[in-house]
C-alpha cells in the first residue's frame, strides 16, 4: 500500500470509532470534553477549548465590566483583566450573553463600561 493510502485507512478507521462510540451513547465531548460559558449566582466559568481546563471568575471579584469590539472585558478587583472573546460564541447567543450579564452586574453593582 502506498503512504496515502496508510493514512486514508486510519482517517476513516479513526472516523468509524468517533461515529460507533457516539452511536453508542459516548460522544466524542464526553470523553474529551467540551468548550462552554456557563454564568451562574457564584462565578463565570469559561472552557474556551477541550484540552484546556476552565477558567472560573467569581462575581464578588470582578469591578467592572467592558463591552468591546471584540470581546466582553472582565476588569478584577486586584486590576488584572479576563475575557469572553466573541468567536467562540455563536452570534445568535451573543445579546443573549450580554444582557445576561448587565442582568448581574447591575444585581450585584459592576459598573458597566
Amino acid at each position: 500500500m502506498e503512504p496515502y493510502q496508510w493514512i486514508f485507512s486510519l482517517y476513516s478507521v479513526g472516523f468509524g470509532l468517533v461515529h460507533t462510540l457516539g452511536g453508542m451513547g459516548h460522544p466524542v465531548e464526553h470523553i474529551l470534553g467540551r468548550s462552554f460559558i456557563e454564568l451562574n449566582d457564584k462565578d463565570i466559568k469559561v472552557k474556551r477549548f477541550i484540552f484546556k481546563k476552565a477558567n472560573i471568575t467569581p462575581w464578588n471579584t470582578i469591578q467592572n465590566v467592558s463591552f468591546t469590539k471584540n470581546r466582553i472585558l472582565f476588569t478584577l478587583k486586584d486590576n488584572s483583566k479576563t475575557s469572553i472573546p466573541y468567536t467562540i460564541i455563536q452570534y445568535s447567543w451573543l445579546q443573549e450573553l450580554k444582557e445576561i450579564i448587565e442582568k448581574h452586574c447591575n444585581d450585584r453593582k459592576i459598573q458597566i463600561i
